[in-house]
């Protein structure tokens, strides 16, 4: 009967009945929240006592470290009176000094150095010597010298003096003020009866301004320590004072921070220190530290220990005298919180009670209602992990609705579910399945970037992207790899698909870093994907020619992730850069042969025309040097034959002289025209195996004479140099021909290299395309002279080409070098640059020695 009625109610019918059981349960949220709330204002309550503690503190500290200051400002008006001179007594000051010392217990010496090197110091001593005062200048000779002193700064007895001279000028604190532009603090440091102290050091001016010395107060940290102590708000907080490196100040759980070892204070660091409270709360500051934290403004840092919750307030003491400290206070939760835990413990049994008869009375009404909606629930968690079931229509009359609903909706979904899972699965076979390199790029942070820069006002943000440098670098970085297929793992030489995820990693060339994003943008726009063709550099280190393609949603397009093709060109992009170099070798070959053509043409019509002209003036020349004048008669007759032969035979030396000079133009030109025949390749040549390396080595002697002072000429060779097929005349003009030009191309002195070896020690690869390096043998002539520019180097080997002043030079030297290697059948390869000198490679055919 019950189950009928039921069934025909309504849902809205059966909250309201579980209302009254659901009051019940509102009585343990009720405790629970009260005790959240009591947690909460325990930790209100503790931050509350915290910051007054941390400014109670914070105040304290600026006390403590005000006395030397106060100290140093009030002693240095004593010296703001006068203009010149010592015109403070060492004694006025000595008594000065004690009573500050007494006056204040925190305060271990106070001292004064002259600018002329006087010191007096008045220092608390052990409790052999409770007072001692030192003093340097002319009455001790310029040593220090340390007196028993009493409260009022009379000297006493000496009790310990200097061995040699004592300058305070040269003392570490007295050079520290003087570089200090005010006050300054210096490092802790150790004193003799072991304690640790730290000074302020001024400057003292007289009334003019003109510097008149340093004064030193020092501080004791003992003290520290118990000032900590009394500001503690609770029986069991601690606070500490530390350095950033960690090494204590002072703190309330150490009633001194250092350890002493073979009479040495060692500082002790709080990571290390034997408190617990204490390193862990060092422990969260430091880290605090190296995440970038500065601490400039306090924080609250919780943290547990053994169990218990500590709350830590930290901040960072700094001041204009070069100060830095960090400091901290930590409270255990348990201080503030037992009081409250003792009122919500009676609390939480009454709620228990309550509670429980509740439930009691729910489970009878609800169980009726939740069964159907677990199912239901569990229905939704099955939908969800892809498993669909019909539910059974049963229950109220709205579950019984929300059933069939949801087996309608469960129906769709699988539909659409399995639909979605088959597309998938097609994509993912085509992604990995590609020879296409593929990565999968979530590009939703460059996509809001760029929704930024629209809403910033930016009309064109291709050219924004391109003009920020940063801002683009930035951009790349927001494209972040999600999935790659193998042929792009093996493309961008990565180890594994795991390495390509992430921020892209692959580096762009500049060129290509301003152009992806910015065309990208303007492919999205246009509604297509953009490509770029660009050089990259794999994670492996290799350098690579792609087309990059890259889709960037569109501002009103709301993708997640897109695809980037990578297509390797590198093989069609060296192709076609060989083929350029090809050519414009092709092409300077071409313009040589020529020129060189030209000038072997040239060069047999001057031979031809040469001659006659050297047989004429040879026979001339032997004419005029054999020719004499008649015999002589006597008397008058005889005289004036004698006059006449006189006159013919100069007459006769003249036509001679200028037959020789006739003789030597024509020989210079022959020799003119044999380099050309030489560049020309019509000169005939006698080749024989021959060892380059003894050749060079024989005629290195005659080189050396022939350069000048200044000039270094060395020789270096390999092992086992093959014989080469050459003609040694030849091989020495080309070495004579490059070592002069080397010497010319270092004006102030240098040094000339020969190297004859082996050409495949000599040359890198292969010296022409497709040719075996060991079918050469190399020399090698490099100079430290100025090296050559592009310009020069593509016009080198052209006849009649040369950088040297007018008359200096005929430009054939390195033409006929050229057409002697190329008429041997060997190559010459140049490297030179502007300030690195010049280096000749010559590649002479290899030959079987007779």
């Amino acid at each position: 009967m019950l189950r009928r009625v039921i069934r025909h109610v309504s849902l809205r019918f059966l909250v309201t009945t579980l209302l009254v059981s659901l009051l019940t349960v509102m009585a343990g949220m009720t405790w629970l929240l009260t005790f959240r709330n009591g947690r909460a204002s325990v930790r209100e309550l503790a931050d509350h006592f915290g910051r007054l503690s941390m400014i109670d503190i914070r105040q304290h500290l600026e006390a403590y470290l005000s006395i030397p200051d106060t100290l140093n400002e009030i002693n240095s008006y004593a010296f703001s009176e006068g203009s010149s001179g010592e015109t403070v007594p060492s004694s006025v000051l000595a008594a000065r000094f004690a009573e500050e010392i007494f006056r204040h217990q925190t305060v271990m010496s106070i001292a004064y150095a002259s600018e002329r090197g006087s010191y007096v110091g008045m220092t608390r001593g052990a409790e052999q010597v409770p007072l001692s005062l030192g003093l340097a200048d002319e009455s001790t000779g310029g040593r220090l010298v340390g007196y028993f002193s009493d409260a009022r700064g009379f000297r006493g007895p000496e009790f310990d003096r200097s061995a040699g001279f004592f300058d305070s000028r040269q003392r570490p604190w007295y050079v520290a003020a003087l570089h200090s532009s005010g006050p300054a603090w210096t490092p802790v440091y150790q004193w003799l009866t072991g304690d640790a102290g730290i000074d302020l050091v001024t400057a003292v001016h007289d009334s003019r301004g003109a510097f008149r010395g340093v004064l030193d107060t020092s501080l004791t940290l003992e003290g520290i320590g118990a000032f900590l102590q009394g500001v503690l708000p609770t029986p069991h907080s601690q606070a500490f004072i530390m350095e950033p490196s960690g090494l204590l100040i002072g703190a309330s759980a150490e009633a001194s921070p250092y350890l002493h070892a073979s009479g040495d204070l060692l500082r002790m660091s709080a990571l290390d220190s034997d408190d617990p409270v204490l390193r862990a709360s060092a422990q969260h500051v430091a880290a605090a530290l190296s995440r970038g934290d500065t601490l400039d403004v306090e924080r609250q840092m919780d943290f547990k220990l053994g169990g218990e919750r500590h709350v830590m307030r930290a901040g960072r003491y700094r001041d204009s005298r070069g100060l830095d400290w960090l400091f901290a206070e930590v409270i255990p939760e348990s201080d503030f919180a037992q009081p409250v835990y003792d009122d919500m413990r009676s609390t939480m049994v009454f709620a228990g009670l309550f509670l429980l008869v509740s439930v009691v009375l729910s489970l009878l009404l609800a169980r009726r209602v939740t069964d159907p909606l677990k199912a239901l629930t569990a229905a939704a968690r099955r939908t969800g992990r892809g498993e669909f079931a019909d539910l059974p229509v049963s229950g109220t009359r709205e579950v019984s609705q929300l059933a069939a609903s949801f087996n309608a909706m469960a129906s769709r979904l699988e539909r659409s579910f399995r639909s979605l899972a088959q597309s998938e699965r097609r994509y993912r076979a085509i992604f990995h399945r590609s020879a296409v390199s593929l990565l999968e790029a979530d590009v939703s942070r460059l996509h809001v970037a760029l929704q930024e820069l629209a809403a910033r006002g930016i009309t064109d943000v291709e050219g924004f992207l391109r003009g920020d440098r940063e801002y683009l670098k930035a951009a790349l970085e927001m494209i972040h790899i999600v999935d790659a297929n193998e042929t792009a793992v093996e493309l961008l030489g990565a180890a594994s698909r795991d390495d390509l995820l992430g921020p892209l990693k692959v580096q762009l060339d500049e060129e290509a870093m301003r152009g992806l994003v910015p065309a990208a943008i303007a492919g999205a726009r246009k509604g297509r994907q953009q490509g770029l063709e660009t050089r990259i550099t794999t994670l492996c280190g290799a350098t690579r020619d792609i087309i990059l393609s890259l889709y960037v949603p569109a501002e009103d397009e709301e993708i997640a992730n897109t695809l980037i093709s990578v297509v390797d060109i590198t093989e069609r992009t060296q192709a076609e850069r060989e083929r350029a170099a090809l050519q414009e070798e092709l092409r300077q070959a071409q313009k040589v042969e020529t020129v060189g053509r030209l000038a072997g043409g040239i060069a047999h019509d001057i031979n031809n025309l040469l001659t006659p002209i050297l047989a004429g003036a040879e026979m001339l020349s032997m004419e005029f040097q054999a020719g004499g004048g008649t015999e002589a008669g006597g008397g008058a007759g005889a005289e004036r034959a004698g006059a006449e032969r006189v006159e013919a035979e100069r007459a006769g030396a003249e036509r001679a002289e200028t037959a020789r000079q006739v003789l030597g133009s024509a020989n210079r030109i022959r020799e003119l025209t044999r380099k050309l025949l030489a560049f020309s390749r019509k000169q005939a040549l006698e080749r024989h195996a021959v060892r380059l390396d003894t050749v060079t080595a024989d005629f290195l002697a005659l080189l050396r004479r022939m350069l000048r002072p200044g000039t270094d000429l060395r020789l270096l060779t390999g092992e086992d140099t093959r014989p080469a097929l050459v003609d040694v005349g030849q091989v020495e003009q080309v070495l004579m021909n490059l070592v002069l030009n080397a010497q010319d191309a270092m004006p102030g002195g240098g040094t000339v290299t020969l190297d004859v070896r082996n050409a495949e020690e000599a040359v890198a690869g292969s010296p022409v395309r497709g040719e075996d390096p060991r079918k050469y043998v190399a020399v090698t002539v490099t100079d430290t002279g100025s090296g050559m520019d592009a310009t020069v180097r593509e016009h080198l080997f052209e006849p009649f080409f040369t950088t040297k002043a007018p008359g200096k030079g005929t430009g054939l030297g390195l033409s006929t070098v050229y057409g002697i290697v190329r008429q041997h059948g060997g190559h010459i390869l140049v490297d030179s640059d502007p300030g690195w000198g010049t280096r000749f490679r010559i590649l002479f055919p290899c030959g079987e020695e007779a």
